[in-house]
C-alpha cells in the first residue's frame, strides 16, 4: 500500500529506508551520503550495493597497484554511467507495470460483481472489458520493452 501511495504521489518525498523492494519501486533518484558529503548518485540499488562491495573489497585486499585500482575504478564508473539510462527506464517500467497490475486487479474486482452482467448494464460490462483489453495489452507491451533492456542491461 506505501509503495502504490508513493508511486500515485505528484509530489517530492525524501525517503531513507533499507527495504530495497521500497526503493526500487518508488525512487527516481539517489543521493550518496558519504564521509560528511551528500552528492548525487548515477547509478541504482545494484550499482551502490556493488560500490560499497567493492569499497569493502578494496579495503581488505588492496590488489593491484594505485594505477591499476584507479583505472579499474573509472571503468565500472564509465560502465555505471553507461548502464544508468538503462536501469532508470527498468525502474520506470516497474513502477508502471504495478501501476497496471493494480488496475487490471480494480477491474477484474468489477467485473466479478454478478449485476454486472445484466441486460441493462451492458454498455458498463462492454467499457470494462475494452478497457481489460487495454490495460493488458499495455502490460504486455511494457514487460516486452523491460525484457529486452535486461537483456542489453545483461550483455
Amino acid at each position: 500500500a506505501l509503495t502504490v501511495a508513493l508511486q500515485d504521489f505528484e509530489g517530492a518525498v525524501v525517503l531513507i529506508s533499507h527495504d530495497r523492494h521500497l526503493l526500487r519501486n518508488t525512487v527516481d533518484q539517489f543521493v550518496l551520503v558519504d564521509a560528511g558529503k551528500v552528492t548525487a548518485y548515477e547509478g541504482d540499488l545494484e550499482d551502490y550495493r556493488q560500490y560499497l562491495q567493492g569499497e569493502d573489497s578494496e579495503s581488505k585486499e588492496k590488489k593491484g597497484t594505485p594505477e591499476e585500482r584507479k583505472k579499474a575504478r573509472q571503468e565500472a564508473a564509465n560502465l555505471r554511467k553507461q548502464q544508468a539510462p538503462i536501469r532508470k527506464r527498468i525502474q520506470e517500467i516497474e513502477k508502471a507495470v504495478n501501476k497496471l497490475e493494480t488496475k487490471l486487479k480494480t477491474i477484474e474486482d468489477k467485473l466479478a460483481d454478478t449485476d454486472l452482467y445484466e441486460a441493462e448494464r451492458k454498455a458498463e460490462l462492454q467499457k470494462l472489458l475494452l478497457e481489460q483489453s487495454e490495460t493488458r495489452k499495455e502490460n504486455d507491451t511494457l514487460e516486452e520493452e523491460w525484457l529486452e533492456l535486461a537483456d542489453q542491461l545483461e550483455a
